[in-house]
């Protein structure tokens, strides 16, 4: 049976000629010998743009032809109409091609892939042409996308469709050169919704309005327009907060800039935005500001610790409190394996922060600030200096990674060298960018100082007169500081200052005073704070029973220095927990009422058995009749038994007495569990 060969045409607009590809590939396989019924014609017209090479129809059914078929070669007009993809076209060569002794022919440019006849190994010229054309094939679909890019954003500036949804209230004009319109009908709705709600409708009110009117909208189904459906409040409110319905320049669904035809006014817009904004009472609130958000870094891991707030409120890495079995979170998270379980109290640290910041502030205010200004601005000079130096290192990473590719293609290095050495580029243009990150961070904060003191001292330029005639003494201006009750503000006045944290575990020398301790050392956190100004502090904060209660100074080399004494304001309680001890108090408080006084007189047998934690008070009165109870109880005039409850206890812990024993034991037992 006579071998087969496929012809294979692909087209990517309907302007391109597909039967004259197909003339074409029939005459050169009617040359080397092929007739029609030898011929597989696989013709498709697919998008350039859009699909993926892989997954393109024309590519799959050549795959499945080829295994269904015995075929002797593959003719091409083009070797882009097989793939644009390099790794794909390679691919197709080494699985298909060469493994089968497929021979591929290809008209523009003219090259056979194989050598003949026994077709074991890539033809000198035909693969090189394979590799130079392989490379232009991925060029021209990137250039292709960038066509269509620029030729949508030339749509969206000319207010014309670029494909998408269209906003409601908006329509598209064909006779017009699809020029995007307000839609008269969509847009007296939206009219009537702003001007409910600037009288004083709710949005759900706004809902009910339309739905008794009988007003319906058409809902979008992916990219078209569906059935009516009644006004809902989700939609209204999106409506409500549309910017683009004023005319203003936005990024819509897609990624460019447009303007669409104004529906209402930007007045009206604002208007009912001031109107949201007054009846939303958690606008513009933070809930929790955390002084030291982002800054303390994981001595093991490197990743910032964040707040928690459950039953205590600290800094902790979220690393090290991940489940064990959690793999897929730590791949979807990017989560990393820390053990480092280390935590401190964030009133504690945050206080310290607030401490420190109030400090740095009032003596930079208090410094020469125009001298500071040309300090900062040499320094944003310099750093950006770096910065500029920072580019032609990345564009040599650059050519480096094109050359190693291109090695790749023409078969110098293999894919494995190739891979190692472009890990190697990736990994040293990411700290490069890290570097960069810093830098521009560094000139930021440089840049922002110097609006501080323009600001503060409503200077510009070399006005010196007006710095010096501003300036107070420093403890005017830190008390000025201190009066700061915003938690942004004071968060950050923190991040202006501090640029990290480091916090450890270390067994420090310190004697308590409470005289029932007698070790000498106790466990403290070790605080390390870096300042932006090159400045670096260091600290011991001392807990006692998860406490935090006291910082102490220390240096470098870890010394204890002296107490500082820093209020250690308790901004986060657990409420829950609070009350829970207040209402154990309240219990001890009233346990101890009754019974803790050493000569408490005890009246009647049911508050002794009461008092000795006894179930009834048959016990109690079995044993007095015995005689045991005979040195504590007495019985005054009105026949009332009274018990002496320090002498009761002296009797029991005399005696040898198993059940006695066991009253005594369960009884301390109580008041433990108790804290008496």
């Amino acid at each position: 049976m006579k071998k087969k060969v496929v012809l294979f045409v692909r087209v990517s607009t309907e302007n391109q000629e597909l039967e004259s590809q197909i003339e074409a590939l029939k005459q050169s396989a009617y040359i080397d010998g092929y007739s029609d019924d030898d011929l597989i014609v696989i013709a498709k017209k697919e998008s350039g743009v859009k699909l993926k090479e892989a997954e393109r129809e024309g590519l799959n059914e050549l795959k499945r032809v080829i295994e269904r078929n015995d075929i002797d070669g593959v003719y091409l007009f083009e070797l882009s109409r097989l793939s644009r993809d390099p790794v794909t076209l390679y691919s197709l060569r080494d699985h298909i091609f060469k493994e089968k002794q497929i021979q591929l022919k290809c008209l523009k440019p003219s090259f056979s892939l194989l050598e003949e006849p026994d077709r074991t190994k890539f033809d000198t010229m035909g693969s090189l042409v394979f590799s130079i054309f392989g490379c232009f094939a991925e060029q021209e679909i990137i250039e292709k996308k960038e066509r269509f890019h620029r030729g949508r954003e030339q749509k969206a500036i000319e207010g014309k469709f670029a494909g998408g949804r269209v906003p409601y209230g908006y329509r598209v004009d064909e006779e017009r050169g699809n020029l995007i319109v307000i839609d008269e009908d969509e847009a007296s709705v939206i009219r009537t919704i702003f001007d409910l709600y600037e009288a004083g409708l709710s949005q759900p009110r706004i809902a009910v309005e339309l739905q008794e009117r009988g007003i319906k909208y058409r809902h979008y189904y992916g990219n078209q327009r569906n059935e009516y459906k009644n006004f809902t409040m989700h939609f209204i409110a999106h409506l409500l907060k549309n910017e683009l319905l004023t005319g203003r320049k936005m990024k819509t669904d897609g990624c460019f800039e447009r303007a669409y035809p104004p529906i209402i006014s930007v007045a009206q817009f604002e208007r009912c935005r001031d109107i949201a904004a007054a009846n939303n009472t958690s606008y513009g609130k933070v809930s929790n500001v955390y002084y030291a958000k982002s800054l303390i870094v994981c001595p093991e891991c490197g990743s910032k610790m964040s707040a928690y707030t459950g039953s205590r409120y600290v800094y902790r890495c979220h690393n090290a409190y991940q489940p064990a079995d959690g793999t897929y979170s730590k791949v979807v998270n990017n989560w990393k394996d820390c053990s480092n379980k280390t935590v401190i109290s964030i009133n504690a640290l945050d206080s310290l922060l607030w401490y420190l910041a109030v400090e740095q502030e009032s003596q930079y205010l208090w410094g020469s600030a125009m001298e500071d200004i040309s300090q900062f601005e040499a320094k944003i000079a310099t750093i950006q200096a770096k910065i500029d130096a920072i580019q032609p290192r990345l564009k040599d990473l650059e050519s480096k990674r094109s050359r190693i590719v291109m090695a790749f293609l023409d078969g110098d290095i293999n894919k494995e060298f190739k891979t190692k050495k472009t890990v190697e580029l990736d990994a040293q243009k990411l700290e490069i960018m890290k570097q960069q990150i810093a830098y521009e961070k560094d000139i930021d904060y440089f840049k922002e100082r110097i609006e501080d003191i323009r600001r503060l001292y409503a200077v510009s330029g070399d006005d010196a007169t007006a710095v010096a005639n501003g300036v107070e003494t420093i403890m005017d201006v830190k008390e000025k500081i201190e009066k700061t009750e915003n938690d942004e503000e004071k968060s950050r006045l923190v991040h202006k200052h501090i640029k990290q944290i480091q916090i450890v575990k270390r067994m420090i020398p310190y004697q308590r005073k409470a005289k029932w301790i007698k070790s000498t050392e106790v466990e403290a956190k070790y605080v390390t704070v870096s300042f932006f100004d090159g400045s670096i502090r260091y600290f011991y904060l001392l807990c006692n029973h998860g406490s935090c209660s006291k910082w102490i100074l220390s240096d470098e080399q870890g010394s204890v220095l002296e107490d500082l004494n820093i209020p250690i304001v308790q901004r986060f309680v657990n409420t829950k927990k609070r009350e829970a001890r207040k209402a154990q108090d309240e219990k001890d408080d009233e346990f101890k009422g009754m019974y803790n006084p050493k000569d408490l007189q005890i009246r009647g047998f049911d508050a002794m058995a009461k008092f000795l934690c006894m179930s009834g008070s048959v016990g109690v009165r079995r044993r007095y009749a015995q005689g045991f109870f005979e040195d504590a109880i007495t019985v005054d005039e009105n026949g009332v038994h009274i018990m002496d409850a320090a002498r009761a206890l002296e009797i029991m812990k005399a005696s040898k007495n198993a059940w006695i024993i066991k009253i005594l034991s369960n009884f301390y037992k109580v008041r433990k569990k108790k804290g008496k």
